[in-house]
């Protein structure tokens, strides 16, 4: 809210009713601001400021004054809550600074070349169901842009603040977080890295941006929606059912918002087959999708066993008791074409759905690339509702 042509130096005996005090004067230790800060003014408060607080009658004070005290409450709760957003996204930029400082990268490196994180080839990114935009402009609005930079009160009543950081507008949205809790994923360890980042995620966002709802749901051969904190043993760990979670966030989708699905996965769809009535549904909704997935480990080793041998398995992870032995990868090529079938499989979904994807080589990164998907899509939306 530009309101810097409001704004003015008045002397401390020269309060009138409908101003509104904007400087912090520490009086006797104690900052004014603390006390009467951002208070609309009336004469019964003028009087009480006046006697409480013992300031020369020509000491300067700065004021933003809109003319009437009615009016002046108004606009006051509406700096109130400005400015406590200002604080609840200052502490989100200073725990994000945190994830990305941990992997030496900015937030605009997630996906160079050099820095190795990615796999260049698997990734799709800006297809959406609810978002039609022909272009995208380069640098969006962003919460994580600039992350040295501290916002202040002062940038938000003088009008400054798009200049310096431009930050997303916000609209009402739904980010409904999947994780993958199929045996697969306990197998390989990375259950724990999937359920902390959800709660990094659901902790930071809501606590930042009140327009957004998150939503976990964990799923293998069957979906649930859970709450904070996340447990992963909120189901059986057995296979990896896609269609089971479109159900459950078809069923659960908020009509009046935007619905974003961000899947944290490490197996591809056993059901692919059975997703493509439930992605039609999804895309009728217009509802959003990205996946985060991993790539395979390069010792993986593969079962050779002839053809027709009965294999006691779950979610492709072969049990003790089965027959057969266990031959590590014998070349490159070899494990290039198995990983090449798998993420087929990951890529034929997100096609399927008109999503997005990200393989990620590192764990570590996950929570970076996670915020970063949330960030870019809250900027798209305010680009393409200034479109419209």
């Amino acid at each position: 809210m530009d309101t810097s042509s409001l704004i003015k130096t008045v002397l401390w005996n020269d309060l009138k009713p409908g101003m509104i005090i904007l400087e912090n004067i520490d009086v006797a230790g104690r900052p004014l601001a603390d006390t009467i800060g951002l208070m609309p003014l009336d004469e019964e408060k003028i009087q009480r400021i006046r006697k409480e607080i013992h300031l020369s009658k020509d000491r300067p004070i700065r004021v933003m004054f809109v003319g009437n005290s009615a009016h002046a409450e108004t606009i006051a709760r509406r700096l109130q809550a400005e400015e406590r957003q200002i604080r609840r996204v200052n502490h989100f930029r200073k725990k994000i600074k945190d994830v990305f400082d941990s992997l030496d990268v900015e937030p605009g490196e997630l996906y160079l070349p050099e820095k190795d994180l990615i796999v260049p080839d698997r990734l799709l990114m800006d297809y959406y169901n609810s978002i039609h935009l022909k272009t995208i402009p380069q640098r969006l609005p962003s919460y994580i842009h600039d992350l040295e930079q501290s916002l202040n009160f002062a940038d938000m009543i003088t009008g400054s603040l798009p200049s310096k950081l431009k930050l997303p507008q916000g609209e009402p949205c739904v980010l409904h977080i999947v994780l993958d809790a199929s045996y697969s994923v306990k197998g390989v360890g990375l259950g724990d890295i999937f359920k902390e980042t959800a709660n990094f995620l659901g902790e930071r966002i809501q606590a930042a941006f009140k327009m957004t709802e998150v939503r976990p749901y964990v799923f293998s051969d069957e979906c649930k929606r859970v709450e904070f904190p996340v447990r992963m043993q909120a189901i059986p760990n057995r296979g990896t059912s896609y269609a089971s979670f479109l159900r459950s966030i078809i069923s659960n989708r908020d009509r009046q918002k935007r619905n974003l699905v961000l899947l944290i996965t490490d197996g591809e769809p056993e059901d692919l087959e059975n997703c493509k009535s439930l992605a039609r549904t999804f895309r009728k909704f217009e509802m959003d999708f990205i996946q985060i997935c991993f790539v395979m480990n390069r010792k993986t080793d593969v079962l050779m066993v002839p053809r027709g041998t009965k294999l006691n398995k779950i979610d492709g992870i072969i049990l003790k008791g089965s027959q057969g032995e266990l031959y590590p990868v014998a070349s490159d090529a070899e494990f290039t074409k198995f990983e090449n079938q798998k993420f087929d499989r990951f890529t034929d979904f997100a096609d399927m759905v008109n999503g997005n994807q990200i393989v990620i080589k590192e764990e570590e990164a996950l929570s970076a690339f996670a915020i970063d998907v949330y960030d870019r899509y809250m900027g798209i939306l305010t680009v393409a509702d200034g479109m419209n």
